[in-house]
């Protein structure tokens, strides 16, 4: 599939109102490449984007339309947010000629909603010529893609310090504990259009079917064979970022500063994901506005376990930073255009 490497490309999103989508548009609007030649907003194409979103405005932007107004052969790329799968439809009717980065990845096997009890997720066939995955893990295959689905914010957590792991042999993927504190929109990828990027609720339990089939697919793809982990979500008071704490055991012949080896050769020369010194744990704080996931490996003090911890801005590495990233590959251009920002502290 060609590629714009030496010009510009217009873009769409649909869900342009949700909470990822409203982030997707920041990032675009500063983007050099990317031109914003269409907002897409099925259920209400009324208003402006900075009347939802007032941090928009002085930003030139279109007026959002529904998408049965839009011409899609006018646009190179579209980028989908929106979380209830209404998107499906649109995005599969879309023209060949018309790149996809899906947020949601509702045409991508994520398996939500196949967990049922004791039932195992299992993924159904993904859609032709879709690269359903990380851009660290799938960037050789992402730049002739029609179509790539974004992992969610949570799952991204998860996968960035598990998989190389378990790919490795040094974990045992029958012994994985996952604790996720999550800000309330990363539990519902994309949030629902029109919701407050600052809108959070009182400490509780959370999680989804879709949030624990998404991970046990990553995993089992990465063990090949089928890995349930112990889970639980929670929903804590803040506007954005994620905290995976994951507790796991290595196999023998490995120790715990072995792990910490793994994952620091892994992700050495990638701009986006930095493994901290040994015993060394993230923060929200430390990636909040930034496109870029940290990872802790500390000593557990349980002989043969180890604990991980892993942060990420859900609205940036989680979902839109995320989106942008592979756009970029996808359309040619340098993979850190337009997300170099740092991050916001306090």
């Amino acid at each position: 599939m060609s590629v714009l490497s030496l010009e510009g490309a217009d873009v769409a999103v649909l869900g342009a109102t949700s909470r990822v989508g409203a982030e997707i548009v920041r990032l675009l609007a500063e983007h050099p490449r990317f031109n914003i030649r269409a907002l897409i907003v099925p259920e209400h194409a009324a208003g402006s984007m900075s009347g939802v979103y007032p941090h928009l405005a002085g930003v030139s932007l279109p007026r959002p339309i529904p998408p049965e107004a839009q011409d899609w052969s006018q646009v190179d790329l579209v980028f989908g947010a929106l979380a209830d799968g209404s998107e499906t439809a649109i995005l599969a009717g879309l023209p060949d000629t018309v790149r996809i980065v899906d947020t949601a990845a509702s045409l991508c096997a994520t398996g939500a909603g196949q967990r049922r009890g004791r039932e195992v997720a299992r993924a159904p066939e993904p859609a032709p010529n879709a690269v359903c995955g990380l851009t660290e893990f799938f960037r050789s295959e992402i730049p002739a893609a029609r179509m790539v689905g974004n992992p969610g914010a949570l799952a991204t957590a998860v996968e960035l310090a598990l998989v190389p792991l378990i790919e490795a042999l040094a974990i045992d993927p029958g012994e994985i504990t996952i604790d996720i504190k999550a800000a309330a929109g990363a539990l519902s990828r994309p949030g629902p259009s029109g919701a407050t990027a600052g809108a959070v609720e009182d400490v509780g339990f959370a999680g989804t079917d879709h949030d624990a089939a998404e991970i046990e697919l990553a995993l089992s793809r990465a063990a090949g064979r089928s890995v349930v982990p112990s889970l639980a979500i929670h929903r804590v008071p803040t506007g954005r970022g994620v905290l995976a704490t994951l507790y796991v055991k290595f196999v023998r012949g490995h120790m715990v500063e072995d792990l910490h080896h793994i994952l620091t050769g892994r992700f050495l020369t990638e701009r986006f994901v930095d493994v901290l010194p040994f015993g060394r744990a993230p923060d929200f704080g430390h990636v909040r506005g930034a496109n870029r996931a940290l990872i802790g490996v500390l000593r557990d003090r349980r002989p043969g376990r180890a604990i991980l911890a892993v942060a990420l801005d859900d609205l940036m590495k989680g979902s839109a930073g995320q989106a942008v990233q592979n756009a970029n590959l996808m359309m040619g251009f340098d993979e850190g255009l337009g997300l170099t920002r740092i991050g916001h502290f306090p």
